[in-house]
């Protein structure tokens, strides 16, 4: 079952078209996991102890938490795409060497917003998969947001098992589309460097 969920997402991968704006490079997904792997992704905050959350390391500010490292769900996410056939598909479709870091489960509460900007240099490609089918904030590209002064390019919607794969780099302007209002945005967050 293992094995097919990871040629589930390398399909995803494969066939989920490269889109360069003037440098700025991304791929959408509609249907990112396999339904096997997406019910081990039905998560609930209240599902973990209190110990097993933790608050995110650098948005301490703004409303987010996340699973901690030591639960077996986040160990599982983080072995799942450090698996070479994910990486193989992601360096062929971004032409991109690239070394797996972490995988987080983010669960961001009302209030939670986060202002365009680009990723730490350290990140070459970042992969976000929204897992609810709740009324939150997508995520947003933009043009060039130096001096504040950039428009919004793309939306990927937050829909149950969708998302997007993001090329770091200085065009790669990014944010919430806007604030949690209510419930929880929960979402896969996984960083290649």
């Amino acid at each position: 079952m293992y094995n097919d969920s990871v040629d589930f997402v390398v399909q995803s991968i494969k066939k989920s078209p490269l889109v360069n704006l003037d440098g700025l490079l991304y791929q959408q997904y509609g249907n990112f996991f396999d339904n096997h792997f997406l019910e081990k992704l039905d998560l609930d905050e209240t599902n973990f102890k209190c110990e097993g959350l933790e608050q995110h390391d650098t948005d301490i500010r703004i409303f987010r938490s996340k699973v901690s490292y030591t639960e077996k769900i986040s160990k599982e996410l983080n072995i799942f795409f450090q698996n070479k056939k994910i990486i193989n598909a992601l360096e062929e479709k971004f032409s991109e060497a690239l070394s797996p870091d972490k995988a987080d489960i983010w669960f961001d509460h009302p209030g939670y917003t986060l202002n365009p900007h680009i990723d730490d240099q350290r990140i070459k490609l970042s992969l976000q998969i929204y897992i609810d089918d709740s009324t939150q904030p997508g995520t947003a590209l933009y043009d060039n947001y130096i001096e504040r002064k950039g428009k919004r390019l793309v939306n990927f919607d937050y829909k149950k098992n969708s998302g997007y794969a993001l090329l770091n780099n200085l065009k790669s302007f990014h944010a919430t589309e806007y604030a949690v209002r209510d419930g929880v945005r929960k979402s896969i967050f996984m960083r290649y460097r």
